[in-house]
């Protein structure tokens, strides 16, 4: 890697690993916070490293992203240790993300076949395939190619990767062929769908409406209200409370940012309200406030309810 935190050349090698010492995030930073520990300096080494990758020009390319990963500057002289752990949690998600790219990179140019991570548009849920592409929701200059590889005890799409790596070093035959890969990278999306789609619970309207508001305030902590009122949604006959209603009504005839309401057109166009409607063709089809690929990609949240 260079000065400027990009890429000048990598390697996958076969090797055996001894674990001499296990970390969860919290113990993380009370070593980055300990200097008399044995590891002190390497877990400030990995900090400078990460923040290495954050600032050079693969970041650069994507400013508009910065506020979504970067170091935790503000939490690192946290003594929490609930606290601290999001700090020690941003040093280690650059290096994630750097080697789910490089896996994806080569599979694509050593494999005759591999997995791969794809999300075409912020509005779709991402999927696996055999074939690389867009990641949109990627941070860095890393979203063409990517896969996941790094959670092999948990995931098994990262020891689906791990597998076909690991033939390539040896020059083995490959462990899948491309009926079985696809069959089984089907099999992943339909069930990761299907996790998606399943709450835990059904939330109260009383709920959704001060997750609505907190949405509104860009509350982080209601990243997953449009998920929560479609199943509420589908889960009620096909009705939405009252007062989330009459705001995204409000919102679409006054022509507020459609960021606050270009989540609910799957939702409208279940409703069947009249009004609903009839705003949203206004909005879409006249004044032309969401382009018709948005608003296609937007649709597709409609089928998976249906």
């Amino acid at each position: 890697m260079s000065s400027t935190g990009d890429i000048i050349s990598y390697d996958f090698y076969e090797s055996l690993m001894t674990n001499l010492r296990r970390y969860d995030f919290a113990s993380f930073h009370e070593t980055r916070h300990t200097s008399e520990d044995r590891d002190h300096q390497k877990v400030v080494l990995l900090e400078e490293c990460a923040r290495v990758i954050l600032q050079g020009e693969v970041a650069q390319r994507y400013p508009q992203e910065r506020s979504r990963l970067y170091l935790r500057e503000d939490l690192v002289q946290s003594e929490s240790r609930e606290i601290g752990a999001k700090y020690a949690q941003s040093v280690v998600q650059p290096y994630m993300l750097l080697a789910n790219h490089l896996a994806a990179k080569y599979m694509r140019d050593q494999a005759s076949v591999g997995v791969f991570r794809l999300q075409l548009s912020q509005e779709e849920l991402a999927y696996y395939a055999l074939h690389p592409g867009a990641h949109v929701s990627i941070p860095l200059d890393l979203g063409r190619p990517y896969t996941h590889f790094t959670s092999p005890i948990r995931r098994l799409i990262d020891l689906i990767a791990h597998r076909i790596i690991k033939a390539c070093i040896r020059e083995d035959d490959p462990p899948y062929t491309t009926q079985t890969l696809t069959q089984k990278v089907n099999h992943i999306n339909q069930s990761l769908t299907k996790a998606h789609l399943t709450p835990k619970a059904i939330p109260s309207q009383k709920d959704l409406i001060d997750r609505y508001r907190q949405r509104m305030e860009r509350d982080p902590g209601a990243n997953d209200f449009a998920q929560q009122i479609r199943h509420s949604v589908a889960h009620s006959e096909y009705t939405l409370p009252r007062e989330i209603r009459d705001l995204i009504l409000s919102d679409i005839k006054t022509h507020a940012d459609s960021d606050r309401w270009y989540w609910a057109v799957g939702l409208i166009l279940l409703l069947r309200d009249a009004e609903l409607l009839t705003a949203l063709h206004e909005a879409v089809c006249i004044d032309k406030i969401l382009s018709p690929k948005k608003f296609l990609s937007l649709l597709a949240h409609t089928r998976r309810i249906r």
